[in-house]
């Protein structure tokens, strides 16, 4: 990770990985954060 520190708004997420397509109406972006604070929580839990 080259900016491991760097605070990432949900436009420059939908940007980098749909290009300027996304619809940003859309919460997909929040759902699969949701989901990776979830699964990073149970990992952390398990060690």
């Amino acid at each position: 990770m080259t900016h491991a520190e760097r605070i990432l708004t949900r436009e420059e997420i939908a940007e980098n990985v749909w290009g300027n397509h996304f619809d940003t109406g859309t919460n997909y972006i929040d759902v699969y954060i949701a989901y990776l604070r979830k699964k990073i929580d149970k990992d952390f839990d398990e060690n």
